[in-house]
């Protein structure tokens, strides 16, 4: 029987370098590393979702690249679900999957990215009539698209929100500059019945985010930003996945010297959960599929992890 790989959560991929979801990898967060934890309680402690009925609000995640973003994100709207009252109506738009680039690989301006994102809301959103979705199309047409607001026609989904119906809305990631301005745009369009979520992946040099002053229909923007892994977190989160390893399995252990050496060799920019998860995943995976140099040896040493990382191979299971 092949043992299964203690860093691919059940279901998922092994190619593949995602996000959780809460649903499905309820025993797979690490919340004391990154700042995951302290973010998902800052949000929790000024989550009220009866008061966004009366008062949106735009939520940014901020961090590096890898630092599980995502993963936070599908935790705050896993909270919005559980915390929604019984009665009331939550609808969910999922706009990441909106691409900044055009389909000829031409890259969206950010007027372009917002006309777009707002297209694809129109769509979703399971409120609104076929005729009001006929209006709010044609509403991106005046006076024309390259000329419309986008704004307009948020404005218009918000004021056909039911009392008892609330929308969170999943807005895409798109590169670091356009991203600062449409947020700063998206979170002056907010209004009472809308919550929406979005990513921003940051640098040592990004600028914060503008924060517009409060305002009677939505609360400030509220920022959650996620860090990189601090000296010893590494090792919480490798040490965490092979606490799940069972006895007998023959997977091989790690020490905490090695992860401090790799700690060493790491780079600042790229020290994050998702990349310690990633490399772990290929370790083993390798040595679970039989194609490591290293496979017999009790213990994943620091030569075979400098190893991996000159390879100049696609990543595998």
């Amino acid at each position: 029987m092949t043992v299964a790989n203690p860093f691919v959560p059940p279901g998922d991929d092994p190619y593949a370098d995602g996000p959780l979801d809460p649903d499905l990898h309820a025993g797979w967060f690490v919340d004391d590393v990154g700042g995951h934890g302290a973010r998902l309680a800052d949000f929790a402690q000024q989550l009220h979702v009866p008061g966004i009925a009366r008062r949106g609000r735009l939520v940014v995640v901020e961090g590096p690249e890898r630092s599980g973003k995502t993963t936070l994100v599908n935790r705050c709207v896993q909270l919005v679900r559980e915390r929604t009252p019984r009665g009331t109506v939550l609808s969910t738009l999922d706009l990441r999957s909106v691409s900044h680039t055009k389909p000829d690989g031409a890259l969206r301006s950010g007027h372009e990215m917002r006309w777009t994102v707002c297209r694809h809301a129109l769509e979703e959103a399971s409120w609104l009539t076929d005729e009001q979705r006929t209006r709010g199309a044609d509403m991106l047409e005046r006076p024309s698209v390259e000329e419309c607001d986008p704004g307009l026609v948020y404005r218009f989904m918000r004021r056909n929100l039911v009392e008892d119906r609330i929308a969170v809305v999943l807005l895409p990631t798109g590169p670091a500059d356009i991203d600062a301005a449409n947020l700063e745009t998206y979170d002056g369009w907010m209004g009472p019945g809308m919550l929406f979520f979005a990513e921003r992946t940051t640098t040592p040099g990004s600028m914060p985010l503008v924060r517009r002053p409060p305002r009677p229909d939505s609360l400030p923007l509220l920022s959650l930003p996620l860090r990189h892994l601090e000296p010893g977190e590494a090792w919480t989160v490798v040490e965490r996945r092979l606490s799940a390893i069972p006895p007998g399995s023959g997977l091989p252990r790690v020490t905490e010297e090695t992860l401090r050496r790799i700690e060493g060799l790491n780079r600042d920019d790229q020290h994050t959960i998702g990349w310690v998860v990633a490399l772990f995943r290929r370790l083993y995976g390798r040595r679970i599929s039989g194609r490591s140099e290293f496979d017999g040896l009790p213990f994943i040493e620091f030569p075979e992890v400098t190893d991996l990382l000159a390879r100049r191979e696609p990543e595998a299971p």
